[in-house]
């Protein structure tokens, strides 16, 4: 799983468990029937509607993830012009 955790687990039908993730807002996406709290940890803490074998914990991209990794490219291919120009001694790119 690339962005989330898993978590093996025996639910019943309005349990709770208090997860190791701490909660950064509505960032994280968990299955159907699963209601997501803050406790008063700061930790994720899960109230199941049904019961729970397992519990599939995955963080969701926020634009300024994406806004991030855009930039972090747009510097990437900069600096591979930049070294082009001085090792090449390229007189116009453009």
């Amino acid at each position: 799983m690339k962005n989330g955790l898993s978590y093996h687990v025996s639910l019943k039908k309005g349990d709770q468990v208090d997860l190791p993730l701490l909660s950064y807002g509505d960032g994280l996406k968990v299955p159907n029937g699963l209601k997501v709290t803050t406790s008063h940890r700061g930790t994720v803490l899960i109230t199941s509607n049904k019961p729970v074998k397992s519990i599939v914990v995955e963080r969701t991209n926020s634009i300024i993830d994406i806004l991030a990794n855009v930039v972090s490219v747009l510097v990437a291919i900069s600096f591979a012009f930049l070294w082009a120009h001085k090792k090449f001694g390229l007189k116009r790119i453009f």
